[in-house]
């Protein structure tokens, strides 16, 4: 390793990988050396993005590169065997792993133990550590004021998520569009890798209009400006599917509460339709919320219009009973009651 040039390698390239990449590829100090995705699509597209850069299918194909450091931002799943790889196969002593650290306390442990006997820099990007709230209970944590650490349990919900909800329930915005509840479907696609490719973008609006006719359904995208850019390049033609403005949180909930499907390949949609009870079918090859697959409110269909017809059949057929993996916006109250009890037995 040298001061002046850090030969760094980025595996997932996703939508966090993706950012970690264009900010490590102009950083002055360092040589972003190899990008490393298994989706053979988006390995098309990062060749087009990053020239000069090697692009690999497999992450033991890195081996031989002389890294200094890894960033891996793959789904979650994943983070055990992807870094206990890079560990165990000499890939680089230095890693960056994207939030959380493992899938479970078990792999974390065992990553953890990897890391102290390989030695270097190993860090998790976990971005609240700076906050204001987090640093204050950890001091107060160091500090010993409010005692050992009992318990912790906890998700949090975007911030305007539960204000919002109770806007989106007036149904004001399905009123404007002529919409009943349960009879129109919702599509957001705005991904790079999947709108910056003409043949994948012509495949997903393929899909949805096999879906609008295969169903009889309207599908209602409210398209983001670089969707609405691409589809002008491409000369893609929205028959079949409603095309309405970008809007604004509260009215994207009332659409997705009121649906009867959303296809999307948004990360944050797929767990706003797991909280919802709303079926959900996305239009990737992967995702970062693995949690929504277990528990059944979403289906991976990836872009072919067949697949994509058939992963709505099954979501159909869906009862929405699924559990909520998300938490139930009680944490704080829970918190309390853990509190008390242990109070009550000390007392």
């Amino acid at each position: 390793m040298t001061e002046e040039n850090l030969k760094i390698a980025v595996v997932g390239l996703g939508k966090m990988g993706l950012l970690h990449a264009s900010i490590l590829n102009v950083l002055s100090n360092v040589e972003l050396t190899a990008l490393c995705d298994k989706s053979v699509v988006l390995r098309r597209f990062l060749k087009k993005v990053f020239k000069k850069i090697r692009i690999v299918d497999d992450l033991e194909k890195l081996s031989d590169l002389g890294l200094d450091a890894v960033y891996v931002t793959t789904p979650i799943s994943s983070y055990f065997p992807v870094v206990e790889t890079v560990y165990l196969k000499d890939i680089a002593c230095n890693l960056f792993v994207e939030k959380t650290l493992a899938a479970g306390y078990d792999e974390a442990e065992k990553l953890c133990e990897l890391a102290r006997g390989f030695g270097g820099v190993n860090m998790v990007g976990y971005m609240r550590r700076f906050a204001v709230t987090f640093k204050k209970a950890k001091d107060l944590l160091d500090r010993e004021v409010i005692g050992d650490l009992v318990s912790f349990q906890a998700y949090a919900y975007s911030s305007d998520f539960s204000e919002n909800m109770k806007l989106a329930k007036k149904d004001d915005l399905l009123a404007k569009l002529h919409l009943e509840p349960r009879q129109y479907f919702v599509a957001t696609i705005h991904r790079q890798e999947n709108v910056d490719e003409k043949r994948r973008f012509s495949r997903i609006i393929k899909g949805l209009k096999r879906i609008s006719d295969e169903f009889n359904i309207p599908i209602i995208y409210p398209i983001h400006p670089r969707s609405t850019k691409r589809m002008k390049e491409y000369s893609l033609h929205s028959n079949g599917i409603k095309i309405i403005d970008p809007t604004n949180f509260s009215d994207f909930l009332e659409l997705e509460y009121n649906a009867r499907l959303v296809l999307t390949d948004s990360g944050g949609v797929q767990e706003e339709t797991c909280i919802l009870k709303v079926p959900c079918v996305t239009l990737r090859d992967n995702t970062e919320r693995p949690e929504t697959l277990d528990v059944g409110s979403n289906i991976l269909a990836g872009t072919n219009p067949q697949k994509m017809v058939e992963c709505v059949k099954i979501m159909l057929k869906k009862d929405n009973n699924w559990e909520n993996p998300f938490g139930d916006g009680e944490a704080g109250k829970k918190t309390i009651d853990i509190l008390m009890n242990r109070v009550q037995k000390n007392e």
